[in-house]
């Protein structure tokens, strides 16, 4: 299983999630969300909240059990599958996925061996679940957990060693002391030596009859288990779903529209990046007055692997406010959206969404792109430019390229392009019946950079098609519209973004991030490291401490999070927390945990709470948020 990474969108969500209130769901889901609760993470349960289409929750679910599978490779999701059964197995035998003995086993699976005590002298009814081999979650390789009826009556309840006294085991009428747990604990110890060592101690052999608090380890070991889900899954195909940081949120008032996309990729330097342009058909504004009209853009980009897990989500937005002037002119001549965002090197599923904010019009383009040094890189237009300095949209080396994703040429025009690559590959202009009208010469213009410019002057108007082959294999096919001379073609106003030299580091930043949602926190602290201290911002300094927990390096997460200036967000605390907990230093964990409380008093902090303070030799305390930890799960729907 994965281990978790967090992400500064997850956190939006987490935040959102408290102060948006989710609408009644279906019975289908609610019943779905009951099945899932013990292995969904907050995070996740935030997500689903703010889903309001079918379709969404549909997909959501998909992708919920595929992060999920232990081996994406094989035709079936063996987790899935075995989690229904435990699904079926809980409603028969333990009265439901809400019981604490239905939590557990859905959560841990089966047990090894279940021992039943059932009118044993003066005990209450009680179960014992023995587990083995779960090193591999974190988690000691045997445990004990104690299943008990307080008073013999009702639903079990969960048993907690070092919280809880062999006492509470014995029926109510029993002629035991309660000041005396000596008696309770050798009373079980008649019956069964296991039974009463459970009491004790989740861990077999541990724990001391006479000092209930001498069970070191116990309350954080059920925190660990509690916390299982959030350290098993990664969140960050989450982004896929979030309604202001990622996933393209339409209603029943949207319209899709008629547009035009294009996209690329390029390398320079030391970066990769992918470009991309979006042409509206028609760009419907606002009116404010009869002399000024607004429209608000958003074009939203996503970045998926090949295994749909979402790795990167950008969102650029423009604010036109026009006069009627400027307004009669965009109209005519329409406008042009270039954008660009550095990118990884790996095969991905690129998607580019139009959003017209004012009015709900939009429209997307999708492609598939292996951006790498092995692999070339291909931009196409009408027209080679000298690039100005800075980055810019579709530029390689020192050129950029002007392009009309609505791909029409004139005879005036040139048939151009760059190519990222070793070698110079071969392009190739064939008419409708495939037979070869011309063979642009691609020349070198830069270390691995080849260019290519094209006159159309002496080709006649139709359609045809661009292809380009490095050593045989097609790398590119582009539809060219040589448009007769009498049909003039009107070029689009341009708005694109531009950044300066300086933005590399924050380049960096960004790969490290899409290192972090592919699995590669090695990878990504290495970018992260390469920024100097003195351009590292806030959340490059979240990105460095959740690639160092990621690699387990726990003290270099406190020593970076400690010294970052500001407020801490909910994932900033959750890894102080932690790493802290990881480094046993169980006081700096309390205080981290209490400072999460003020995100939302959960069971799952206060368990972590109670179990700090347990360690820390604090009873009091820790029976204070045990007890409040109990009185939230008990408000669970």
């Amino acid at each position: 299983m994965k281990r978790i990474s967090i992400s500064l969108t997850v956190c939006w969500l987490l935040v959102a999630g408290m102060a948006l209130a989710a609408e009644k769901k279906p019975v289908i889901w609610q019943t779905w969300l009951d099945e899932v609760q013990p292995i969904m993470t907050r995070a996740e349960a935030d997500a689903f909240d703010l889903l309001v289409t079918e379709e969404d929750r549909l997909r959501f679910q998909t992708a919920f059990w595929f992060v999920r599978d232990p081996d994406p490779a094989t035709p079936a999701n063996e987790f899935q599958s075995d989690y229904s059964k435990r699904v079926v197995a809980v409603r028969e035998k333990f009265n439901g996925p809400h019981t604490d003995r239905g939590h557990l086993y859905l959560l841990l699976g089966k047990p090894q061996s279940i021992t039943r005590f059932s009118g044993e002298q003066e005990l209450v009814e009680c179960e014992l679940w023995n587990y083995s081999g779960l090193s591999e979650r974190g988690l000691p390789p045997f445990l004990n957990f104690l299943f008990y009826k307080p008073g013999d009556l009702g639903e079990f309840k969960q048993f907690y060693p070092g919280m809880q006294g062999a006492y509470e085991l014995i029926l109510p009428g029993a002629k035991l002391n309660p000041a005396a747990p000596l008696a309770a604990y050798q009373m079980l110890r008649s019956v069964s030596g296991e039974l009463a060592d459970a009491s004790l101690s989740l861990i077999p052999g541990e724990g001391n009859p006479r000092n209930r608090g001498a069970s070191s380890s116990s309350a954080m070991v059920m925190a660990r288990v509690q916390a299982l889900p959030e350290k098993e899954v990664s969140s960050g195909y989450l982004r896929g779903f979030a309604a202001a940081g990622g996933n393209v949120q339409v209603n029943d008032s949207s319209r899709r529209i008629q547009g035009w996309g294009d996209i690329g990729s390029a390398g320079r330097g030391e970066f990769w990046f992918i470009h991309y342009a979006m042409l509206p058909d028609q760009i419907t504004f606002k009116k404010k007055s009869e002399q000024s009209y607004l429209a608000d853009i958003v074009i939203y980009l996503t970045i998926e692997d090949s295994t749909g897990r979402t790795i990167y989500i950008a969102e650029r937005t423009r604010h036109l406010d026009v006069t009627a002037e400027r307004k009669a002119e965009i109209d005519k001549k329409k406008v042009l959206f270039r954008e660009f965002c550095p990118v990884v090197p790996g095969r991905f599923r690129v998607q580019v969404t139009y959003i017209n904010k004012s009015n709900g019009d939009f429209f997307s383009v999708r492609k598939d792109l292996a951006i790498g040094p092995g692999e070339p890189a291909v931009l196409t237009g009408f027209r080679l430019a000298q690039a100005r300095g800075g980055f810019l949209p579709f530029t390689a080396g020192d050129r950029v390229v002007l392009s009309d994703p609505r791909w029409l040429y004139s005879r005036q025009d040139q048939l151009c392009g760059l190519v990222s690559g070793a070698t110079a590959p071969s392009a190739l202009l064939l008419d409708k019946t495939g037979l070869e009208i011309a063979g642009p010469a691609l020349q070198p213009v830069g270390e691995r950079l080849f260019a290519f410019m094209h006159p159309l002057k002496t080709i006649a108007d139709d359609t045809y098609t661009l292809v380009l082959r490095d050593n045989g294999r097609e790398i590119a096919r582009q539809t060219v519209f040589l448009m007769p001379d009498y049909i003039p073609i009107t070029r689009p106003f341009a708005y694109e973004r531009t950044d300066s030299e300086a933005a590399r580091f924050s380049y960096r930043g960004i790969e490290a991030e899409q290192y972090l949602n592919l699995g590669r926190p090695s990878d990504a602290l290495a970018r992260l490291e390469s920024i100097p201290q003195s351009a590292r911002t806030r959340a490059i300094f979240s990105l460095l401490a959740q690639a160092c927990y990621n690699n387990r390096d726990y003290a270099r997460v406190l020593e970076v999070l400690e010294l970052k200036s500001g407020g801490r967000t909910y994932a900033e605390l959750t890894l102080l927390a932690n790493s802290a907990i990881e480094l046993k230093r169980y006081d700096k964990a309390a205080g981290y945990l209490e400072q999460l409380r003020q995100y939302g008093d959960s069971a799952a902090v206060n368990h972590l709470l109670a179990a700090a303070w347990t360690m820390l030799g604090d009873a009091g305390k820790a029976g204070k948020y045990h007890k409040r930890a109990l009185e939230l799960e008990q408000k669970k729907p």
